[in-house]
């Protein structure tokens, strides 16, 4: 035996080796196409020849790119894509009178207050204004046109982190506790609209999910509810009700749009 011979570290240091090898020619490339030649079997490589035909042969045998469909369904899908971001830019309002026009057209209600505001900043900020990019905002807050008003405002109040806008002014109320992080970002963004937002009592969630649960059944009664009541109104009938002392709001006469037609109204806050 010779000396200092040890098998086990030869047996190593072959099988090291090899694997070498094996890992050498797997990242060896075709120069022109990029494609692996190790462990490509000899009726494929002449494929390679022809670019990157992702169909191969046709049912024929014929490989010749020309007969061949060389389109790869992804490019299908960025197309079509593509086509529809472009229709959707086709919609971009650039005018207030358009903005209005689609809101009602896609809502089935009048804009809310303020709108004209809200345009103004957004095309000073060089938004693009589609209404459809709104349209999972509106459904989610969709179902509560299906609540009445009062009663949200009554589960509202018996929550613990809430966010007040009293006379142009917001407060967090936290129960006398320090306002958790979110409460106090969400307070940040509400003061930035001081100027625009009627009084209002905000309950935000502080927890990762969240603390309802609907069932099927009544998510889609309220969207029902909520589809029956869009009314576009006449323009002079169409009112905001936002002043305080406001006592007509609880005693309407019998044809007034307040008995059939979802609205909210601040001026119950104290």
């Amino acid at each position: 035996m010779i000396r200092g011979f040890r098998p086990r570290v030869a047996i190593l240091a072959a099988v090291a080796i090899l694997f070498s090898l094996i890992l050498v020619l797997l990242v060896l490339q075709d120069r022109e196409t990029g494609y692996l030649y190790a462990l490509v079997p000899p009726d494929l490589g002449s494929q390679r020849q022809h670019g990157n035909d992702w169909a191969g042969a046709d049912a024929n045998g014929n490989t010749d790119t020309d007969d061949v469909n060389t389109t790869h369904p992804i490019d299908e899908l960025i197309e079509e894509a593509q086509l529809r971001h472009r229709q959707l830019l086709g919609k971009q309002s650039l005018t207030l009178r358009q903005a209005a026009s689609r809101y009602r057209e896609r809502r089935g209600r009048h804009p809310p207050p303020g709108f004209d505001v809200w345009f103004a900043a957004a095309m000073a900020s060089k938004a693009v204004i589609v209404e459809e990019f709104f349209d999972r905002i509106h459904h989610d807050i969709n179902p509560f046109w299906a609540v009445d008003p009062a009663e949200m405002r009554r589960h509202a109040a018996r929550q613990a982190f809430m966010i007040r806008v009293r006379g142009g002014k917001t407060a967090t109320d936290t129960e006398g506790e320090e306002p958790p992080y979110r409460v106090r970002q969400w307070a940040k963004l509400v003061a930035e609209m001081e100027p625009h937002i009627p009084d209002l009592d905000m309950f935000v969630n502080v927890m990762d999910e969240s603390r309802v649960l609907v069932p099927w059944d009544t998510m889609r009664g309220y969207m029902a509810k909520e589809q029956q009541g869009r009314r576009l109104v006449p323009v002079d009938e169409a009112v905001f009700v936002g002043e305080k002392k406001n006592f007509f709001f609880f005693f309407p006469p019998p044809e007034s749009l307040l008995l059939d037609h979802a609205t909210f109204q601040t001026s119950i806050l104290g």
